[in-house]
C-alpha cells in the first residue's frame, strides 16, 4: 500500500505489511538464521533490493568496461529488462535529479540496514539501453508470440516447416523465426492462406541476427474478436 508522501521533489512511501504472527521472529536477524520463513512481502522486497543493487554495480561495471555485458552478467541476481525499463523512465522529462530506493525494516521483524540504492538522472539513458540490450540477449520464456505470418518455408516432411511471424515486441515491429513441429505446419498455412492472425508460445531468442521462438508450442488462429485491428 501507499503511505504517506514526504516533502521533496516526487517522494513516494510503499508500505508492505507484515502479518502478525512475525512478530515471533523478532530480534532473530540479529543473531542468527530466522525461525519460520519470511513472509511473502518481505521476500519480495527483499529480492528487489537485491536486484536493484545489482543493477547498479552493472551499471558501474558498464561504464568501466565501456560495454553493457554487465547487466546480463546479472540477470542471475534479478536484473531484468522490465527492471532497466522501469528505471529508465521513472524521471520522465527532468533534466536533473535522479531515483533513490531505500527501505526501512519493519521493528517487528528487524535486519540489518539497507544502504540505499541511488540512480542519477545521466544514468537513466545507460538503463534504458541495457534494457533493449537485454531484450535483444536475453531468452524470455513462455513468450507469448501474436501476430501475422509472412513467411512460409516447408520442412522435409510436408506437415513441419519454418514459418516467420511480424510481430510487434517492445514498440518494434519484429520478424520471428519459428520452426512448427509436425502437425502445426498445415494450421500454420491456413492462417496465412487467409491472412488470420495466430499465436504461439515459445522461448524468444536470438540466432545470430536472426530473432527465433525456441520450443514453440500451442500454435493458434487468434479468434477475430480478439485482434486490436
Amino acid at each position: 500500500m501507499f503511505g504517506q508522501t514526504e516533502p521533496g521533489s516526487f517522494v513516494v512511501r510503499v508500505l508492505v505489511p507484515l502479518p502478525p504472527q512475525v512478530g515471533g521472529t523478532q530480534g532473530s536477524f540479529l543473531f542468527g538464521a530466522p525461525t519460520q520463513p519470511e513472509p511473502f512481502g518481505r521476500r519480495v522486497t527483499s529480492s528487489l533490493l537485491t536486484a536493484l543493487s545489482a543493477a547498479r554495480r552493472a551499471l558501474v561495471n558498464s561504464i568501466i568496461s565501456e560495454t553493457l555485458d554487465p547487466f546480463r552478467d546479472a540477470v542471475e541476481q534479478g536484473v531484468s529488462v522490465e527492471l532497466c525499463r522501469a528505471l529508465s523512465v521513472t524521471n520522465g522529462d527532468a533534466s536533473d535529479g535522479g531515483v533513490e530506493v531505500s527501505v526501512a525494516w519493519g521493528l517487528s521483524a528487524p535486519r540489518p540496514a539497507a544502504e540505499p540504492v541511488l540512480f542519477q538522472n545521466s544514468d537513466l539513458d545507460v538503463l534504458g539501453q541495457a534494457a533493449d540490450f537485454l531484450a535483444e540477449t536475453q531468452a524470455r520464456e513462455d513468450f507469448e508470440l501474436e501476430g501475422y505470418i509472412i513467411k512460409l518455408a516447408r520442412g522435409v516432411e510436408a506437415n513441419e516447416g519454418d514459418i516467420t511471424i511480424a510481430a510487434t515486441i517492445d514498440r518494434q515491429i519484429l520478424k520471428v523465426l519459428v520452426g512448427l513441429p509436425p502437425g502445426q505446419y498445415k494450421t500454420a498455412g491456413l492462417a496465412h492462406t487467409h491472412d488470420l492472425k495466430v499465436s504461439v508460445v515459445g522461448e524468444l531468442g536470438k540466432e545470430g541476427r536472426q530473432y527465433r521462438l525456441f520450443s514453440p508450442r500451442n500454435l493458434r488462429v487468434v479468434p477475430a474478436e480478439d485482434t486490436s485491428e
